[in-house]
């Protein structure tokens, strides 16, 4: 973790999180160019190739389900101003009012307003009964990074004409609540793209009167994809706190990167009562050890649900007494 006045980037869990973002930055710009030529493609394929045509438009339909969930504006142009600002500029708090607005408008103290985009609906909560943010820059163009409590990816914002709109008002649902909806919402509907995708996948098949053994084929990729979006509908599900939180004393070693903010690691736990424990935690976001790491606290729910209830940071855990 970085010390207040160094550069916002030194800090692990900010600069791992900043990449998995602008990776979707890029990779959603690079994917709007794809669209068209592919969507080409396979209309010329369908005629000469209908077989080939068949996987195109499963990829197409991936593809576009991609970009809207991960669709972010400025995407080609704000990664750049923001690696300038984080490479050079530490994170200051700043005190900042949410305004009741569509999207994230923020009012801050020196009469600006800032627009962050795509940030979640639970980070916003957080953002309304925190009262504050974290941000760097603006640049030149206006350009900005914003943060909220207890997550550390930075989020593309700027500058814009003052709006007159009220202060949003925060929810009475517990943060977690809105997080693990939002999580469960998202899960439903990759499910129900898989399943469509499945159905269009194997009809195509048939229609392009595919031999029987690409039509297997096509079933049995329509069911693995099925499959593994239900177990993921599950999995999130399964995020709902059951019992009251605990705190307990956080010790963290290390923690193993992966992909896209996420991170295994294990955390030694201690509650009040002196039991001690061992939680296992795989394919976790990163927030949440740079969390533990940094207040030397997590929040044990009773079905192993881990986390910081309010910075909507929760994972599943696997506990271990320990000897």
């Amino acid at each position: 973790m970085t010390h207040v006045d160094e550069p916002a980037l030194e800090d692990e869990a900010t600069a791992r999180l900043f990449e998995a973002a602008v990776q979707r930055a890029r990779g959603t710009s690079f994917g709007v160019l794809m669209l068209l030529p592919m969507a080409a493609l396979t209309g010329w394929m369908w005629f000469s190739t209908p077989v080939l045509a068949v996987f195109m438009a499963g990829a197409l339909l991936v593809m576009m389900w991609q970009l809207l969930t991960h669709w972010m504006p400025g995407g080609s142009r704000w990664p750049a101003a923001a690696r300038r600002l984080l490479e050079d500029e530490p994170w200051r708090e700043t005190n900042a009012t949410v305004l009741d607005t569509r999207g994230t408008v923020l009012a801050l103290p020196s009469g600006e307003h800032v627009r962050v985009h795509g940030l979640p609906a639970p980070a916003r909560e957080v953002a309304v009964r925190a009262g504050r943010v974290w941000t760097v820059g603006p640049d030149a163009a206006g350009w900005l990074a914003v943060r909220v409590d207890g997550l550390h990816t930075p989020w593309p914002a700027q500058q814009i004409a003052a709006r007159n709109a009220e202060p949003a008002a925060p929810t009475a649902e517990p943060v977690t609540t809105i997080w693990v909806r939002r999580l469960v919402r998202e899960a439903r509907g990759t499910l129900w793209l898989a399943l469509l995708a499945a159905i269009g996948f194997v009809l195509l098949t048939v229609f392009a009167h595919a031999d029987l053994w690409l039509v297997a084929a096509a079933v049995a990729i329509g069911a693995v994809g099925v499959a593994a979006a239900a177990w993921q509908v599950r999995h999130v599900a399964r995020l709902r706190p059951v019992g009251p939180w605990q705190r307990a004393d956080a010790t963290v070693s290390s923690w193993t990167n992966r992909m896209q903010g996420r991170a295994d690691g294990t955390i030694a736990v201690r509650f009040p009562d002196g039991h001690r424990y061992t939680a296992h935690l795989e394919g976790v976001p990163v927030d949440l050890f740079a969390n533990a790491w940094r207040e030397e606290t997590l929040w044990v729910a009773g079905n192993g649900v881990v986390g910081f209830p309010d910075y909507s940071v929760i994972a599943l855990a696997y506990l271990t007494p320990e000897s």
